[in-house]
């Protein structure tokens, strides 16, 4: 029995990202494959900064027309979405800002965690929190 075809043109997404082109790609980490939509703005970025300097005025146009755009993909506001390097980066902000009273030291995190995040969780254990960390179901 052949393999069900998906709703989207499988060939058409990976002519997008070069690198599917030669490798399997299993895992990725805090770095995808660069696509060629990636390359082409970090190109443009690279071409801004050298021709205008530090365009700072451009560059927070882009980052608001991302937030838009990604709560529009959500059904969020732009408002509501936060720009960072990464989620372990959002994790540690997060983490910062809470109080470890003792009526509530408690912060559950899940052994699925990406290493990084969990770590931010288990460095609040000298700020008086303590972590549980659950197990996941198999096969997530």
């Amino acid at each position: 029995m052949p393999s069900p075809q998906p709703a989207f043109d499988l060939d058409a997404l990976r002519a997008r990202v070069p690198l599917t082109q030669t490798r399997v790609l299993m895992n990725a980490c805090s770095r995808g494959a660069q696509t060629l939509a990636a390359r082409a703005a970090a190109d443009a970025y690279l071409e801004s900064w050298g021709r205008d300097g530090m365009d700072w005025e451009a560059w927070v146009a882009e980052v608001e027309a991302a937030r838009a755009a990604f709560g529009a993909v959500v059904s969020a506001h732009a408002a509501d979405v936060a720009v960072s390097t990464s989620l372990s980066a959002v994790a540690s902000s997060v983490a910062s800002a809470l109080d470890f009273p003792e009526e509530r030291p408690i912060i559950v995190s899940s052994v699925a965690e990406f290493p990084t995040v969990a770590h931010v969780w288990l460095a609040q254990e000298r700020r008086g929190a303590r972590v549980h960390q659950i197990e996941a179901p198999a096969g997530t």
